[in-house]
């Protein structure tokens, strides 16, 4: 995907925004950011948050 990205001029992580991890999730967000990191992704570490939008 990154080499991809580099063909048309663009870096990886300006295509993730950011990733929202559900107001209801057990998702933890630390063990979320240590996965992407592990994983190759550090430069996504930063963009992901949880919600505050309540949910019903």
């Amino acid at each position: 995907m990154e080499e991809r990205c580099k063909d048309v001029g663009l870096d990886f992580e300006d295509l993730i925004e950011e990733i929202v991890i559900g107001p209801k999730s057990e998702q933890d967000i630390n063990s979320l950011q240590l996965f992407v990191e592990q994983n190759g992704l550090a430069v996504l570490k930063d963009k992901i948050r949880k919600s505050d939008c309540p949910l019903r």
